[in-house]
């Protein structure tokens, strides 16, 4: 069979087939893309959305940190001022000297305090805690007696396990001190 088709009517046949073609193949593309981008739109919406309210909850933190620094800060005012009342009732002479010169004046031969430590419980109350040694029970018993008589302490404190030993005893002791008295 012949071919009766010019070759240039050829030509321009065979470029608009591939302009067919190639137009069909965009189209299709530009098509997925668009499909693409609907589909892909709720879960940019949703992302958003998570992302408003991870910030929110950001700043919701960040004013409660705040809010507790400054509540905390009040704490430590408040405790310093605390400390600076002490220290001005302690300048004005209510001090523990009395209560430590009666401890070493009642201290009885045969009883040695190697250490004394004091903690302020609160503005009005402390403790003198004292460590020592005693040759026998009996010293130790009737040290303790005498800071109970003495009437400067509410509550003289021994551990029993500090009665166990009959002599060469390590003891410690813990007084309980009004300083508004």
């Amino acid at each position: 069979m012949p071919n009766l088709i010019p070759q240039k009517e050829k030509r321009i046949i065979y470029n608009n087939y591939r302009a067919k073609i190639v137009s069909f193949w965009l189209v299709g593309m530009m098509i997925s893309v668009l499909l693409g981008a609907i589909l892909l739109l709720p879960s940019y919406f949703l992302t958003i959305s998570k992302l408003k309210e991870s910030n929110e909850n950001v700043e919701v933190l960040k004013k409660s940190v705040n809010y507790q620094e400054s509540r905390h800060t009040e704490e430590e005012i408040s405790n310093t001022n605390k400390y600076i009342k002490i220290l001005l009732q302690r300048a004005s002479g209510n001090s523990i000297d009395k209560y430590l010169a009666k401890i070493i004046s009642l201290t009885p031969s045969g009883v040695h305090i190697d250490s004394i430590g004091y903690h302020l419980v609160d503005l009005k109350n402390a403790e003198i805690f004292l460590a020592g040694e005693s040759v026998s029970r009996e010293k130790m018993i009737a040290y303790v007696d005498a800071l109970k008589d003495s009437n400067m302490f509410i509550k003289v404190d021994l551990p029993i396990g500090n009665l166990a030993k009959e002599k060469e005893i390590t003891f410690n002791l813990t007084l309980s001190l009004d300083l508004n008295q």
